[in-house]
């Protein structure tokens, strides 16, 4: 399933640099996923909301989607609580959708969830 994901992931990427409105510099989008140094651009924060809606992580109305959150963080984590504490920490919606998914984007690195090249802990 994780594996599945992670096409789809690609397949989102993709999609969404196809949209001049939620395109964003390939060089810079390699360094955000590296976690290298790099400045969180509006178009990263719309290239984000766009790539999160094809995952399912946002609803058409821009609103998180917490069954779908849970699994991608229960592929990362074994521990039921640790998943728990995690989904509550980072499911918040904010005002607007980009801003939602430059929340859950934060939230997710600061504890390690990936969305790529998935190992559970």
């Amino acid at each position: 399933m994780a594996e599945e994901f992670e096409n789809r992931y690609f397949q989102a990427h993709e999609q969404c640099q196809s949209n001049p409105e939620t395109c964003m510099d390939e060089k810079e989008f390699r360094c955000i996923k590296r976690r290298e140094n790099g400045v969180l651009t509006a178009n990263f924060t719309r290239h984000a909301a766009c790539m999160f809606k094809r995952l399912g992580f946002l609803s058409d109305e821009g609103q998180l989607q917490k069954d779908t959150m849970g699994q991608v963080i229960a592929w990362n984590y074994k521990d039921p609580k640790k998943v728990m504490a995690i989904l509550n920490e980072c499911y918040s919606n904010k005002a607007t959708k980009e801003e939602t998914s430059l929340g859950v984007f934060h939230c997710f690195r600061k504890n390690g969830v990936r969305l790529t090249n998935i190992e559970q802990k």
